[in-house]
């Protein structure tokens, strides 16, 4: 699919040393359906039981973001490993946590309504994106500690958006989903804890949408790339 390929993503973004302890993150933004012939083109990229796993959405920006999270993740992996990525190895653990099998690193998907993120790293990683708006906090109250909400009523809608993606993240970078006691996640300004594990974190605003990366090396470094497709 050469035309995938043909992105701005050069090939220097990526470092591939052994040594590398970058995390990389490509996002796409589309406000609206992309052209039909390139979403077909796109889907044909991909065996029968993931085209089948896009087409089962109803609406458009979901089929259309499930279908381009498999492009950004096969976009990373063709540079990182500097192979062609076989979807066949492509596989969900037992709580539904997708990974590669044979592989050199892990990542992590995430999207809202307009934005996909992909998160590359060699470690354990977890991203979340959320599009901001109001929100009513009374349906939060088995989500967040007292104390998160006393810290979120002082401040902003921001707040709110900041503590729950980093839960959210974690909760996939620990591979567990909605089945983690999300009040067992403690979120403080640069960590979260789980378990009694700590755990790295950085959030930023990505199109108006707010997002969140958790990752378990203080020395990661962060690079982030805006894709066209």
């Amino acid at each position: 699919m050469e035309n995938i390929l043909q992105s701005p993503l050069s090939k220097n973004f990526f470092n591939t040393s052994n040594e590398d302890s970058n995390i990389y993150v490509l996002y796409t933004t589309n406000d609206s359906p992309i052209a039909e012939n390139t979403f077909k083109m796109y889907l044909n990229y991909l065996p029968d039981h993931l085209k089948e796993e896009v087409l089962k959405y109803r609406k458009w920006n979901d089929k259309q973001n499930c279908l381009i999270g498999k492009i950004l993740l096969s976009l990373g992996y063709n540079q990182i490993e500097d192979r062609e990525l076989d979807f066949n190895f492509l596989k969900r653990d037992k709580f539904g946590k997708p990974y590669l099998i044979d592989s050199n690193f892990e990542f992590n998907i995430s999207h809202t309504k307009n934005t996909v993120v992909c998160a590359f790293s060699k470690d354990k990683i977890g991203i979340d994106i959320e599009t901001v708006r109001e929100i009513d906090l009374q349906y939060f109250e088995t989500v967040f500690s007292i104390q998160e909400m006393k810290t979120i009523k002082a401040e902003d809608i921001n707040k709110f958006y900041e503590i729950w993606t980093k839960k959210e993240a974690l909760a996939k970078a620990v591979g567990k989903g909605f089945g983690i006691d999300f009040l067992t996640i403690k979120v403080d300004d640069e960590s979260v804890f789980y378990e009694d594990e700590q755990w790295q974190t950085n959030h930023f605003i990505l199109n108006d949408n707010f997002c969140s990366l958790v990752f378990k090396n203080p020395k990661n470094r962060i690079r982030i790339k805006c894709l066209s497709i």
